[in-house]
This record gives structure tokens, C-alpha cells and sequence, in this order.
């Protein structure tokens, strides 16, 4: 039988603390040569004209943990529109019928190649990449760091909040973005829920008086300024132009998620030419290639396993400035994490079971 979950089902078996434990165990063992992440795929093809260009995405992402028996496969389908809203260049989805999206996570079987389970990839992919900076802070933040700054206050901002407080006895948590209802109404709903003081500021600069800085947004130009980083600190970014050129340059430590994206341009040819990525509303000095590629090595930056292992040296010294570039999602976390759902998914009894045969067949491939 193949094992179907909600996305509410997902949530209610996965806790951020479970997640943060298995992706730790991930790491260590892609370090180790026994796991895999194909690299992530995203085909988009323009929609519209003009200043209504839109466009539709198709992404994948694989990954294959032997330890765990699990294969997984990461796609979604999404149109994704660039705006400017309350100041900020940023990108939104365009929802479909019933103001749903599209995203779906495979399980299969490293031994029978079987389907195992499928769920949707929302509340997994909202806490999967919020684990992993707090993994990132607690490798390299400063042991003593009780306050936070957090630059958002959306989806992806309220899991930073429970993620970092799992790996650091936070007391404080400044959180700014540029809409002044929603940034309050998130912190007296995250103050209720966490027990944490969590207090709106009214200036993104009042967020760097903190010991770790998080900036969890879907801004397409910077959020994170070098020229109001304090020594000592240690920030993340979830994106690649949310970090301006002086904070990359003032980080002493800088560790990466994963280099592929600076690694690798893929483009596809067919009736609609040559498909690119970029978009024409971005201005050429926040261009991921020029931002990021002009100030570092990638290929001489530590990835996040490689802290974890011990392979590369971490902060040395408390007054040092670190950096984690928590871009790129690995398809490996979804084999992970996914895993770890299924396994509680059949311990509780939770989910709807079809039968496999109706996604297996008899013939050859």
C-alpha cells in the first residue's frame, strides 16, 4: 500500500526539533559519501507581456539516504509574479483554483523501488529550511546569543522563530517588515505561542542591535546591510539577494548551504527558445552571478556539512562575524525529513493507504 498524508497531517507529526535532529544525521552522512542530491532543476517559461510578465515553474529535487531506505522526489508547479509592495521588490505565487498551490513530495523505496508515500511539500518545506539555519546558528552563532533579529514576519519568518529557539536559550526576538499591521500582529501571535518576548520594531536597523540576524523573506534586493552589523554577530540569509555586498565582505566565517547555484546555469531549448533564469524587473547589482560570484570562491567556501563533520573550522573567536548562505534547497532534506514523517505517519495510524499497483506496472520501462 502507498501511504497518502495531508499537509495537515504532515504538520501535526513533524516537530522542528525532529527535523532539526534528522537533517544533522543527513548532513553527516552526505559527508560521509552515503548520500545523494541531484542537483535541483527549475524550467521556467515566461508568461505575458511587457510589465505583466509572470512565470510558470516546474522544479525538481532528488535525493537518496541508503541509511533511511528512502528515495525522494521534490516537485511543484507555481506562477510566480514580481511586485513592489510596501517599498520592497519581491516575488509572490499566483494561486490557483480555491487559492491552492502545487507541490508534492515522493517517497519511494531504496530496496523495492516502490512508491512509499506522497504528501504535500508546504508545511515540509517551510520547516525543513528553517531547521537548517538554525543548524547553521548552532554550529556557528555564539554560544551566549539570547537575542534574535528577524527580518520578515511571514510564512517562512515564523518557523525561524521556533526553529532557533530549539538550539539557542533565546530571550528576545526584534522582528521588522515593511508592513506595520502584519509585523505586529506576528509578534503578539509568535509571543503567545513560543512564551518568548517578541517585540515589532519600527526600522530595520533596530534589528542588528542582536546577536544572531535572520532574514527569512522573499525579497528580491537586500534586507541585510554590512554597515549595521555588529562585531560578534551572526547572520543567515534564505535567499541570494538578501545580503548586500558590505555584509558578505564583513563576514569572517562564511559557510554555504550548497554551491550549485553558483556553480551551474541551466537553460532549455525548445519552442519557446533558450529558458534562462532571471527576470527583467531585477536590477543587474543584486544579479545572484555578479553579487555573489564577485566577492567569493565558492568553490573554497565550506558547506554546512563540512562544519558539522569538523572538516572546517567554525567561529574561533567571539568577536568574529559569521555568515550562513542557507540558499538552495537540497533534495536530500525531503529524503530526510520525509522519511522521518513516514515512519511516524505508520507508528500513529495517520494518513489514507491506495494500493501500490495502481502507480506500479508490469511491463518494462
Amino acid at each position: 500500500m502507498t501511504l497518502i498524508l495531508s499537509n495537515e497531517e504532515v504538520e501535526r507529526l513533524l516537530e522542528v526539533r525532529d527535523c532539526i535532529d534528522v537533517l544533522e544525521d543527513a548532513y553527516r552522512e552526505q559527508a560521509a559519501g552515503r548520500a545523494i542530491s541531484q542537483l535541483r532543476m527549475d524550467t521556467e517559461v515566461p508568461i505575458g507581456q511587457g510589465n505583466h510578465v509572470k512565470e510558470f515553474e516546474f522544479k525538481t529535487m532528488v535525493g537518496i539516504l541508503p541509511k533511511r531506505g528512502i528515495a525522494a522526489l521534490r516537485c511543484s508547479a507555481t506562477i510566480q509574479q514580481w511586485l513592489r509592495e510596501f517599498g520592497s521588490l519581491r516575488t509572490d505565487y499566483v494561486r490557483g483554483p480555491g487559492g491552492r498551490l502545487v507541490g508534492l513530495v515522493q517517497l519511494f523505496s531504496f530496496e523495492t523501488c516502490e512508491p512509499l508515500a506522497i504528501f504535500p511539500d508546504s508545511y515540509l518545506q517551510k520547516v525543513r529550511v528553517a531547521a537548517t539555519s538554525a543548524i547553521g546558528a548552532k554550529y556557528l552563532a555564539r554560544s551566549d546569543s539570547r537575542c534574535m533579529g528577524l527580518l520578515g514576519s511571514g510564512w517562512q519568518a515564523s518557523a525561524h522563530v521556533e526553529a532557533l529557539c530549539a538550539v539557542r536559550p533565546l530571550e528576545l526576538i526584534k522582528v521588522y517588515s515593511p508592513n506595520s499591521a502584519h509585523r505586529s500582529e506576528f509578534a503578539e501571535t509568535m509571543s503567545k505561542r513560543t512564551g518568548i518576548s517578541i517585540v515589532a520594531v519600527d526600522s530595520p536597523a533596530e534589528v542588528f542591535d542582536a546577536d544572531i540576524v535572520i532574514a527569512a523573506t522573499n525579497a528580491k534586493e537586500p534586507v541585510i546591510y554590512g554597515k549595521y552589523l555588529k562585531r560578534g554577530t551572526h547572520f543567515c540569509s534564505i535567499g541570494p539577494y538578501e545580503v548586500d555586498g558590505e555584509a558578505i565582505e564583513k563576514a569572517d566565517v562564511v559557510v554555504m548551504h550548497s554551491r550549485e547555484r553558483y556553480r551551474t546555469h541551466v537553460a532549455g531549448e525548445g519552442q519557446f527558445g533558450t529558458l534562462v533564469h532571471g527576470n527583467p524587473y531585477v536590477p543587474s547589482e543584486y544579479d545572484w552571478e555578479h553579487h555573489i560570484l564577485s566577492r567569493l570562491d565558492v568553490n573554497e567556501v565550506p558547506l554546512l556539512e563540512d562544519i558539522l563533520t569538523g572538516r572546517s573550522r567554525a567561529r574561533t573567536d567571539e568577536s568574529q562575524i559569521s555568515f550562513f548562505m542557507n540558499v538552495q534547497g537540497l533534495g536530500l532534506q525531503f529524503a530526510a525529513v520525509g522519511a522521518r514523517v513516514y515512519e511516524l505517519a505508520m507508528q500513529t495510524g495517520v494518513g489514507k493507504e491506495i494500493p501500490t499497483e495502481w502507480l506500479t506496472q508490469t511491463t518494462n520501462t
